[in-house]
């Protein structure tokens, strides 16, 4: 969908440099533009709206849960996490700078669902919530986002680091 955001001011400010943005009429084409929604988000929300764990099935709820940002790490961080173990998987995004902000909620949700998967363990209420909201926040922690102008309609990519290291 259509939002504002924090990314209206990368653009605004790269506008600013060429000179452009003084221009109404790009002015007004600039203050609406897309954030994707990325499919990761969207297999997240199918894992939230499921209530797996809410029916019992923690097990399956932790399978899916991790599966989906181990796809997510493949495709984003270039990593094959999908064939890594969990502390494999927590090393190799020790070295992605997009990633380091989200390593210890990466390991919370890792060490949980090994937990739940081979001993057998019944993690919390408060546990599993969390694990949702921890997984919603690694992607967007990490994410890259693609900011489409609806005149241009090519998508530049922009990590979360950038966007706030331009704030500054």
């Amino acid at each position: 969908g259509r939002i504002r955001t924090r990314g209206f001011d990368v653009v605004r400010n790269r506008l600013e440099k060429v000179g452009l943005y003084k221009n109404e009429q790009i002015k007004d084409k600039c203050m609406i533009f897309e954030l994707k929604k990325t499919l990761t988000e969207e297999e997240l929300e199918k894992i939230k709206s499921d209530k797996l764990w809410q029916k019992g099935e923690v097990k399956v709820y932790y399978t899916e849960l991790t599966d989906t940002l181990r796809d997510y790490f493949t495709k984003r961080f270039n990593i094959p996490a999908m064939e890594m173990t969990s502390s494999e998987i927590i090393r190799a995004l020790k070295y992605e700078h997009d990633a380091v902000d989200a390593i210890e909620r990466v390991r919370e949700i890792f060490d949980i669902s090994d937990m739940v998967k081979f001993a057998k363990m019944e993690p919390s209420q408060d546990d599993n919530e969390m694990s949702i909201v921890n997984a919603f926040f690694i992607v967007n922690k990490t994410k890259k986002e693609e900011v489409v102008l609806p005149e241009e309609g090519q998508p530049e990519e922009t990590s979360n680091t950038e966007i706030q290291k331009q704030k500054r």
